[in-house]
């Protein structure tokens, strides 16, 4: 790789960790300042869960743009279009002036953010691709890093008497400013340099190979959902946490995220893609079961920790796999199994408080188990060479 070449895919690289790093940071802010929206607005619990649910179905709705919009425009041009989206629609939602409007701008964050992973995970793609080693688990340790930051950064700022508008507008001008700086940086997709392999027409079939790894997307997707949105109540419920600690689950889970996530490439290099999904799978079953079998509060929080390292870099090594099984479809393939996850995360956290309205949070905390045996399971086969030719 010529000097020129590695100057390029070094800025490309650095404006890819940016795209990601926003994405956690106008969506980590946008979280964090759900009470205040919801109180903003005199919200129940209820209609607070409508209100996010349309969050979710604007993700899953973003896939028909993805899928037509990233062979003809590129993910470098759709990423910067998506992330512009994604902070006009977060800021919007925050100061709008009716709770309808409010709503409409929730469901356009919705297919932004949905557009906008598709987008960048097709140019993580690419640039694995033309460099030969892993890069995805370091960039989606730039959008965990972001969404941590912003936890912090809004909980500082309100401490100050920012207000909610106030906040989100600080966010939501760099973004802007950002995106429109960083979008020439990104590289060429394949499939845009390559039109006999990749017609501008043409369609992804959900082949086996592809519908088993949008299967473990999910997989993840919801035992990710599931221990952050439930950890603080089983910690309350279970392991005698005070209001105060309640929050040391998310906390745990989401900083181990962060580093396994940055030291993830480097694992993927030196172990590969099978032995890491398998020992990954491996880690989260241990660290849910610990968390289920000793409900200790100390417990509790390291078991959410090893969860976090495990999962850390499920989701990239699938979206990877994704990519290198159509490698000139213009990133159709990583569209059809991320509105998959999407759908894992919509469903899963929902799914868990239908089951333990039934029988209990710690029984259907066991449905993790199931899951994280699944990954395990299955690692060594969409991790294999034969993945091309239909297992």
């Amino acid at each position: 790789m010529s000097t020129g070449t590695t100057n390029a895919t070094d800025r490309a690289a650095l404006a890819l960790r940016t795209y990601f790093a926003l994405l956690g940071v106008v969506s980590g802010t946008w979280m964090a300042l759900i009470p205040s929206f919801r109180a903003h607005w005199g919200l129940s619990l209820e209609a607070l869960g409508w209100v996010l649910l349309c969050i979710g179905l604007g993700s899953v709705s973003a896939y028909p743009l993805a899928h037509a919009g990233l062979p003809r425009w590129g993910s470098a041009r759709v990423s910067a279009w998506s992330a512009s989206g994604l902070a006009l629609a977060a800021g919007l939602a925050v100061s709008a002036p009716s709770l309808p409007i409010a709503v409409l701008a929730l469901y356009g964050f919705g297919v932004c953010a949905g557009v906008m992973d598709a987008a960048i995970n097709t140019q993580a793609v690419t640039q694995e691709g033309l460099r030969g080693r892993s890069l995805m688990a370091g960039m989606h340790g730039f959008y965990s890093l972001g969404n941590l930051l912003a936890g912090l950064w809004v909980s500082v700022a309100m401490a100050w008497g920012v207000s909610a508008t106030w906040l989100m507008s600080l966010v939501v001008v760099p973004a802007l400013l950002l995106s429109g700086a960083m979008h020439r940086k990104l590289l060429t997709d394949r499939a845009l340099t390559s039109t006999a392999t990749a017609p501008a027409h043409v369609r992804v079939a959900w082949t086996r190979p592809l519908l088993l790894l949008g299967v473990l997307i999910v997989a993840a997707y919801v035992t990710e959902g599931a221990l952050l949105d439930w950890g603080g109540v089983y910690l309350r419920l279970h392991a005698g946490a005070t209001l105060v600690q309640a929050p040391w689950a998310f906390t745990a889970f989401s900083a181990a995220m962060v580093v396994g996530r940055f030291m993830g490439d480097r694992v993927i290099q030196a172990w590969g893609p099978a032995i890491t999904l398998q020992r990954c799978g491996a880690l989260v079953f241990v660290g849910v079961a610990m968390a289920l079998v000793w409900p200790r509060l100390s417990v509790v929080v390291v078991a959410f920790a090893l969860a976090g390292l495990g999962l850390s870099v499920v989701v990239p090594i699938l979206f990877s796999l994704t990519g290198q099984l159509n490698p000139g479809d213009g990133g159709r393939s990583v569209a059809k199994v991320g509105v998959m996850g999407y759908a894992g995360v919509l469903a899963g956290p929902a799914l868990i408080g239908w089951v333990a309205q039934r029988v209990g949070l710690s029984l259907a905390l066991l449905l993790l188990l199931g899951l994280a045996a699944l990954i395990w399971r299955m690692a060594a086969k969409v991790a294999s060479p034969k993945l091309n030719q239909g297992l």
